[in-house]
């Protein structure tokens, strides 16, 4: 290579690390002004999905140190997106500096959208505003983005005297981003933070007495306190209506001013404050008072009394050169000034301040509460009542509720708060006010908020700008306040003072965040339009270009082979890329903090990764921690603050999860896998979990347990909150139990280390059985106190780790005495060594050790000859390093007589010992569903399916109930057991002088445990399946110190432990293949710089059912990487509302399925449809975690008893069940005139060619996710249409069975005589695939399944897929459909070619027939008088429906009616009515009425279709859309509609095909045939020249993702383009990078590949 090319190719390579680095933008977001944004949005170097992107990732990295945010708006991107696309269409102009600019909302300020507001506190979460705060609807109207709501002060401050400091006890602590020690003052707390953090644009706050400026100058922002009604306080949470404001806070004065703009003005719902001050609002707006010369010829005056700061304090310093400052800029400071009653003003107590707010805080706090939609409280008095019910949520002890209880004795605005008021008015009126026009004042300078109650008392405004930072690095302001409509003069002076000071600056954290540069590789060249940018530009293509032409040299693929690893290493932005997460010790990861290559968050962050990619696989984590960032960012604060110095030992900053049974007392549940303690809430943490967080160490969550720890008979690893846990080496191999679950997470490195709990094994056989070291310590050396018993005797608490230093580490933190388990652990407390257990981690811990091999336990009738080969060669092993191994000694004269005689004592002494324990502990639950053993046994009973009662029972906890407490029986079987162990055990170590037994796995645990003894179990090999097996060391109480130098020797000797999937990482740079495993590096790297993945063969979009089979058959494509997908298109697609509700389980489904196929070398389990995620209409019954509702709200939360019936056979092929589609609320049978698509759960669904045209209904959230790639497949239900419709207007096959060919049982009925289930999907043959497993026979739905079984061919419906179906076919083309009055001149065009296509295929039509005379009228009187009988069967089956719910907030149709009155607003009761559901109840059954109607209806059926399809023996009549459905409604015939054309705005129309009852044969051949001719429906491109719309394409609203969404369908692409595939929603590319780097077999691999 020349010198020359070699520098080219530098460059190329310093190209690619930068656009991989930097992430491809070029916007400096960090500390953006809002002027700034819109630039970046004119430029189009910024979107505002981007902008939001930003802050969302600053408040994921930053809120759980700062609690700034307390609700992130679920909208806030789809808002971005709407902003984006107004900008793309030329419609953002009208809108203002705010258009598209995120906004962050002090959770006192209402919003109508899906973000509470609750000013706080819980006693509001949950309810429902009426309307948007009139501040937020200005903000709307300027085109802003919701962002989320702010944390603050609970209530503003107003519930206590001594203020709670930035607390809530929703938002938890805020805390100040400069210094986490320092005040963060409030009550806007959040807002002053959330600015200063850069986790918003710009935000907004409320001030009663300060809560504006005082936030704002400690948090070094702009704070601007509007006068009195400039900003509306309609929809804010109130104080006072004589003091409330909304103001601004913002990073700078401008910003402030922007906000301030769009948000003044009158209010009709705070019409007497903002029309008095409307007057103050200067035409065209506030912008203009923007002067850097502001400052010229202004009075400012300075009162006495505030800037009294000691000589030589920086503040002092400080404020007097900002005075000098002040006056260079031409400002005459009046100095020496008096307010007058100054010292009384200030006195809030004696001022009659307080007097009056808390009186107006009553009335007008009950005044908000009576107008919500929703309120868990109604008034002051029941918020007081709940704090009282909620003392520890509410820190009622800390805080209290003094102001409160003083504001609900009040009674009104009565004759001392009018004297009061009095009082304050002459106070402002002769002190500020009348100071401020004797001296010709522009404004006051005060230091801080200190101004804040003379400006409260006179509804005056003012603006504090950042002025300094104190020794400590805290910031301070400075206030500039005025009288009532000064705020251009404030305005001027404030914008000239910041631009004369710039005093502020961003805080620095203590923790890796996001990088505040986005720049983009064109950033890099001169711009276009400019000579030398062009020429530079086409330089760089030449030198890119000839670089690539290089890339065969060696030394090029060398570099650039590096050069992607740099990229990639600088894309992960921070050192922690170089620390290995996978298998990391404790010892690793505290070296990793010390040397900063690692963070506690960066480790908790992976784990949590682990937890998600594994967990619905392994189900081992029961429940995840929300606060466990939150402490892991606390511990890197501490390490930061100690200079990385170790703080708390071993475990400080470490993750750990605790098994479900071992209380914490935080946001997590302890219910020991039950369902029955689920709610329930401790007293305080475990004894355990209390050492843990004294140590340091991050609560990562709970692990699954065998519920009550195997005290019912179920599975080992099954619980019902957590399912069951499986082996991480061989799945279908038992996790023993029952801490499988933290067994399995340590195992599975789903955690640093875990906890779990033992009574007999519990420990010891999952640590076995999952290769992890589990150590049982002595009985009372660790606390039980808080854990979940069974039996006090013989409980305890032990670690469960990867390593042996590991758990002894955690066995170090945990050990102790404790006062709630005083007995046990003072007795124990004897044992624990001076020093701990660190220093017996010897390797020479074997030597000189006596170690017994009892006999009975090796035995080959127990194990295999190959595991027994295993053990004895460890045996071996310990004489190899000096261990004395006793061999032929015995337990007992008869052992099995021994085991027998110790488990049937132990079960009876236990089953007593349980009741009193657990009722013990359940009676000490602040709160619990369940108080009693009694209770949990009714619990299962009447939960039965959820509890697996009929799999499992509950004959222990029945056994257990039946008990008495400890009698005689119990007493002399804990006798038996004493004895046992003191005449087996512990005389045998005596005897024989042993420090310890050997024992395979936890074989031994009974003895262990009869006699609280320690032992610890380390990995002893695989069998032959590769399921782990592990070797136990045993000894007397207190051992610990023996057992462990024993076990870390033993480890050290052996180094059997192995990930589950195992990592081979040879070194790549000395393979002799490098140059080609740099080649695939080199291809990487370029493309994730081109955002696309190179190894991408699979083309999700319209895959069929048969190329998604074929991708799991040859390997280009996995269940879970499909679900991925759809799960991504759902996402991004929301907007669309077709889907109103995704199954949590979906992927945990699809990795079963995965790992099924895997078992059994790729080949199908269960036909088509296994592995393949289907969407359900949301009337179709699921048990499982999702909800079926008609999309109705008062359904929500409904249980249903099984699954329906087509579920039940999708599950049983191995479908997916991937959620629920937005359905017509109630199939369109609530109100006459109700909207297609939409329902109050899931809004209102579109069609995704033409967004503004009707998607049709029922069934149209289904129809949209098929059209759309938001599912392989969907179902659908249709009465009369509710399939063929919305088929056919969003260009998707759906097929109408016969009426009984699928269950209806656990679909939501209409009517009997006419509902049915069917397929809704792209092609034909996926519809056909969906149908072959639905049909069939179902006890539930056995008269109408039954008559249609003989319908089902032999063979089933595929075998009608032919491309020749339609020769020889007799089509009926009936009279009165394709007609100029229905149809355009466009659409009747493609009909009469889609009917000569089929003669073209061999059809006979046969035309100018007529299915009935009369056909329109024919038509009306079906749908006029069809609805009589239909009215009647409504109310009868929805009945028989919800009477047969578990659980339903509503048993019968009249109970959805009173709900809908209830609500509304949600409902839309005013728009859409409810009719027919009101009709529909005042029906009695079948009466004579009914029965004529149905025999008319029978009759027209009859001697209509039936008539012509007989008469003409035709196989098929053919129609437009489902224009014919009512005659295959009443009929109970089928029918499938095929994609047929698009009109001239681009909406899809469909052609039908409908038989008599079970025609399905001959209608699939047709519609097969029919489509293979026309391919109608296009692949996501069609060619340049043809003007019908593809599949629905969005345009993109960003540069960051792949398939983004817009608000309008564009125009299809080029042929060029076709190329392109979509991969899976997977590891970024140069992420993958990472990964591929630090695993090199794996990339030569696919390297040669």
């Amino acid at each position: 290579m020349s010198r020359h090319g070699l520098h080219r190719l530098l460059l190329a390579v310093v190209l690619l690390v930068h656009a991989a680095a930097t992430g491809c933008r070029a916007f400096q977001t960090e500390e953006a002004t809002v002027d700034a944004i819109q630039l970046g949005f004119t430029n189009g170097s910024l979107t505002s999905k981007q902008l939001v992107l930003f802050y969302l990732d600053r408040i994921a990295r930053l809120n759980p140190l700062l609690h700034a945010v307390i609700e992130v708006n679920p909208d806030a991107l789809y808002q971005a997106a709407c902003a984006d696309a107004d900008r793309r269409r030329g419609r953002s102009h009208g809108y203002g500096p705010l258009h598209g600019v995120p906004v962050l909302l002090k959770d006192s300020i209402a919003t109508r959208d899906r973000l509470n507001t609750t000013a706080g506190s819980f006693a509001l979460l949950g309810s429902v505003v009426r309307r948007d705060a009139g501040v937020v609807r200005r903000l709307r109207r300027a085109g802003a983005v919701v962002l989320g709501k702010a944390n603050l002060d609970e209530w503003a401050n107003f519930r206590t005297l001594e203020g709670t400091g930035g607390w809530s006890a929703r938002g938890g602590q805020g805390r100040n981003p400069y210094v986490l020690s320092a005040a963060p003052c409030g009550s806007s707390t959040g807002s002053a933070i959330a600015a200063a953090a850069n986790m918003a644009a710009v935000t907004l706050g409320t001030e009663t007495d300060g809560s504006i400026l005082c936030p704002s100058s400690l948090n070094s922002v702009v704070g601007i306190k509007p006068t009195v009604g400039l900003t509306s306080r309609a929809g804010v949470v109130p104080i006072s209506p004589r003091q409330d404001t909304i103001g601004p806070i913002c990073r700078t004065v401008a910003d402030a001013v922007h906000v301030l703009d769009a948000i003044v003005g009158y209010d009709y719902h705070d019409a007497k404050a903002t029309k008095a001050a409307s007057k103050y609002i200067p035409p065209g707006g506030y912008m203009q008072f923007l002067k850097p010369d502001g400052l010229r010829g202004k009075r400012l005056g300075i009162p006495n009394g505030f800037f009294n700061f000691p000589n030589g304090s920086v503040q002092q310093i400080v404020y007097q050169q900002l005075l000098e400052t002040v006056r260079k800029q031409g400002a005459i400071v009046v100095e020496n000034l008096d307010i007058a009653n100054l010292t009384v003003i200030q006195d809030v107590l004696n001022n009659g301040e307080q007097i009056v707010l808390a009186a107006e805080f009553k009335s007008s706090l009950n005044s908000y509460l009576s107008d919500l939609s929703y309120s868990p409280v109604r008034s002051l008095a029941e918020i007081i009542a709940f704090n009282n019910a909620h003392p520890i949520e509410e820190r009622l002890k800390d805080f209290g509720q003094l102001i409160f209880l003083v504001a609900e004795n009040t009674t009104g605005i009565g004759s001392p708060e009018r004297a009061a008021i009095r009082q304050l008015n002459k106070l402002s009126a002769d002190g500020l006010e009348k100071l401020m026009k004797e001296e010709q004042l522009d404004a006051v300078i005060t230091p801080n908020d200190s101004l804040s109650t003379v400006l409260a008392i006179g509804g005056m405004p003012a603006i504090t700008v950042p002025a300094g930072y104190g020794k400590r690095g805290v910031p301070f302001g400075i206030c500039f306040g005025g009288l009532k409509g000064y705020e251009p003069r404030l305005i001027e002076i404030a914008y000239a003072f910041e631009q004369a000071t710039m005093v502020r600056k961003t805080p620095k954290h203590a923790y890796p965040v996001m990088s505040p540069v986005l720049p983009c590789l064109p950033s890099l060249l001169p711009r276009r339009g400019d000579r030398r940018g062009k020429r530079a530009e086409r330089s760089l293509k030449t030198t890119c270009n000839s670089a690539m032409t290089q890339l065969r040299h060696p030394l090029a693929v060398a570099i650039m082979s590096l050069a992607a690893a740099a990229a990639a290493f600088c894309c992960c932005c921070s050192a922690t890329t170089k620390f290995e997460f996978h298998e990391a010790t404790i010892d690793a990861i505290q070296l990793g903090f010390e040397n900063g290559s690692l963070t506690s968050t960066a480790l908790t962050r992976f784990y949590l990764d682990q937890i998600t990619r594994l967990n619905p696989l392994l189900h081992a984590v029961i429940e995840v921690n929300p606060d466990a960032l939150e402490q892991a960012a606390h511990a890197d604060a501490d390490r930061a603050a100690s200079g990385h110095r170790r703080c708390g030992g071993k475990l400080h900053g470490v993750p750990v999860l605790l098994k479900d049974n071992i209380a914490t007392r935080d946001r997590l549940n302890t219910t020991a896998g039950s369902l029955a303690l689920l709610g329930s809430v401790v007293r305080r943490d475990a004894g355990v979990a209390a050492h843990l967080r004294s140590a340091g160490a991050v609560i990562l969550g709970k692990g699954n347990p065998s519920e009550w720890s195997n005290f019912r008979p179920v599975d080992s690893g099954w619980s019902a909150r957590g399912g069951q846990t499986l082996n991480p080496y061989v799945l279908s191999a038992g996790p023993c139990g029952s801490s499988s679950g933290p067994a399995v997470a340590a195992a599975a490195n789903l955690a640093a280390v875990t906890l779990g709990t033992e009574t007999d094994g519990s420990i010891l056989c999952p640590a076995s059985l999952n290769s992890v070291v589990g150590i049982k310590p002595t009985v009372g050396l660790t606390s039980r106190a808080g854990v979940i018993p069974i039996s006090p005797r013989q409980d305890t608490v032990g670690p469960i780790c990867r390593t042996v230093s590991d758990a002894v580490h955690v066995l170090d933190v945990i050990v102790g005495y404790d006062e709630l388990d005083a007995e046990a652990t003072g007795a124990a407390s004897k044992f624990i060594p001076t020093g701990g257990y660190g220093q017996f981690l010897r390797m020479d811990g074997l030597k000189g050790k006596r170690i017994g091999i009892p006999n009975g336990y090796f035995t080959e009738g127990a194990y295999g000859k190959a595991q027994l080969r295993v053990y004895l060669e460890h045996l071996a092993t310990l004489r190899k390093h000096g261990a004395v191994v006793i061999e032929n000694i015995d337990l007992a004269t008869n052992f099995s007589a021994f085991q027998d005689d110790l488990n049937s004592n132990e079960k009876i002494a236990m089953q007593a010992e349980f009741k009193l324990s657990v009722n013990a502990y359940l009676s000490d639950l602040l709160h619990s569903p369940v108080r009693s053993l009694t209770d949990v046994i009714a619990f299962n009973n009447a939960h039965p399916v959820e509890e697996r009662l009929q799999d499992f029972g509950q004959p222990d906890l029945i056994a257990a109930q039946e008990t008495n407490g400890i009698g005689p029986v119990e007493k002399a079987a804990i006798h038996r057991l004493n004895e046992l162990s003191a005449d087996g055990l512990e005389k045998l170590m005596s005897n024989h002088q042993l420090d310890a037994i050997v024992t395979p796995n936890s074989d031994a645990s009974n003895l262990f445990a009869i006699g609280g003894m320690p032992a610890i179990t380390v990995p002893a090999g695989y069998d032959r399946q590769g399921v782990p097996f592990g070797i136990c060391f045993g000894g007397l109480k207190g051992y610990e110190p023996r057992l462990i130098e024993i076990t870390y020797s033993f480890e050290q000797a052996t180094k059997i432990r192995r990930m589950p999937a195992n990592r081979s990482t040879p070194a790549i740079m000395a393979h002799p293949r490098l140059q080609l495993a740099a080649a695939f590096v080199t291809l990487a790297a370029f493309a994730a710089v081109a955002g696309c993945s190179a190894s991408a063969k699979f083309k999700f979009e319209e895959a069929t059912v048969d190329a998604i089979q074929l991708g799991f058959k040859t390997g280009t494509l996995t269940s879970t990487q499909l679900v991925r997908f759809y799960l991504d298109r759902i996402r991004k697609l929301a907007p669309l509302h077709a889907v109103i509700e995704v199954n949590p389980d979906a992927l945990a489904q699809a990795a079963r399925a995965d790992a099924d196929r895997a078992a059994s070398g790729h080949h199908y389990y269960g036909g088509p449809l296994h592995g393949v995620p289907v969407l359900l209409k949301d009337n179709i019954a699921t048990r499982d975690r999702l909800n079926t509702t008609a999309g109705s709200l008062s359904l929500l939360g409904s249980v249903v008893r099984r699954d329906s019936g087509v579920a039940a056979r999708l599950r049983a092929a191995g479908a997916v069940i991937l959620g629920k589609t937005n359905p017509s609320e109630w199939s369109h049978f609530r109100y006459s005139g109700s909207l297609s698509g939409w329902s109050a759960r899931g809004g209102q669904t579109l069609n995704p060619y033409v967004l503004s045209a009707d998607p049709c209904g029922s069934s149209s959230g289904s129809a949209v996710a098929a059209a759309a790639n938001l599912a392989a497949v969907t179902l659908g239900t249709e009465t009369d249409g509710s399939i063929l419709y919305p088929a056919s207007k969003n260009s998707v096959v759906g097929i109408k069975p016969t009426l009984g060919l699928t269950s209806r049982s656990g679909v939501i009925p209409i009517t009997p005589r006419q509902d049915t289930v069917g397929p809704m999907c792209r092609t034909v043959s996926d519809a056909v695939h969906v149908l072959d497993t639905i049909v069939g026979y179902d006890a539930l739905d056995a008269e109408a399944t039954g008559a249609a079984s003989k319908y089902i061919p032999v063979g089933g419906y595929a075998q009608f897929l032919r491309m020749d179906g339609l020769r020889g076919k007799r089509i009926g083309v009936p009279n009165g459909f394709f007609t100029k009055e229905l149809y355009g001149k466009k659409e009747l065009t493609v009909y009469r070619k889609h009917i000569a296509s089929m003669r073209k295929h061999g059809a006979m039509m046969i035309q100018n027939i007529d299915i009935i005379e009369n056909l329109t009228e024919v038509q009306n009187i079906i749908w006029t008088i069809g609805i009589i009988p239909m009215q009647a069967e409504f109310k009868l089956s929805l009945n028989s429906y919800l009477s047969d719910l578990l659980y339903s907030p509503v048993r019968s149709l009249a109970d959805v009616i009173a709900f809908n009155k209830a609500h509304p607003l949600e409902e839309r009761l005013k728009d859409l009515g409810q009719d027919l559901l009101i009709s529909s109840e005042k029906t009695n059954g079948i009466g004579p009425h009914e029965k004529t109607v149905l025999e008319l209806l029978h009759e027209l059926s009859a001697d209509g279709l039936e008539m012509l399809m007989k008469k003409h023996q035709l196989d098929a009549i053919v129609t437009p859309n489902s224009d014919a459905s009512s005659f295959f409604a009443i009929g109970g015939m089928p029918a499938i509609t095929v994609p047929a054309g698009y009109n001239d705005q681009g909406v899809p129309f469909g052609i039908c095909f409908g038989g008599l009852k079970g025609y399905e044969p001959r209608l699939i051949e047709m519609a097969y045939s029919f489509e293979q001719a026309t391919k109608v429906r296009r692949e996501r491109y069609c060619k340049a020249n043809q003007s019908t719309p593809s599949v629905p394409k969005y345009s993109n609203l960003g540069e960051d993702e792949g398939n983004r969404l817009s608000m309008r369908p564009i125009a299809s692409a080029s042929p060029s383009q076709h190329t392109t595939t979509t991969s899976p929603p997977s590891t970024p590319p140069i992420k993958g990078l990472v990964l591929a780097l630090s695993s090199p077999h794996l990339l030569l691999e696919l390297a040669l590949s």
